[in-house]
């Protein structure tokens, strides 16, 4: 039972966490960034691609702490 919550718990913040980064909106660096690419308006974000990006990370962090979970549960 606990393990069918936390792998529902687990498609949900999957399917939060690819709905996120889609919305990120597209800085057009790529690969540039490594070769020294411009960083475009002195590195400011507006507020909502700060909250997508705090939003992205939460999400990211519930991700790898329920595959942990999930990891010690079923194994």
């Amino acid at each position: 039972m606990l393990h069918a919550v936390i792998m529902i718990i687990h498609f949900v913040i999957a399917v939060g966490l690819v709905v996120a980064v889609l919305l990120q909106p597209e800085k057009g660096e790529g690969l540039g960034v490594i070769g020294g690419g411009t960083t475009g308006f002195a590195g400011k974000r507006k507020a909502t691609e700060a909250m997508l990006a705090r939003v992205t990370t939460g999400l990211a962090a519930a991700f790898i702490v329920t595959s942990v979970v999930l990891t010690f549960i079923v194994g």
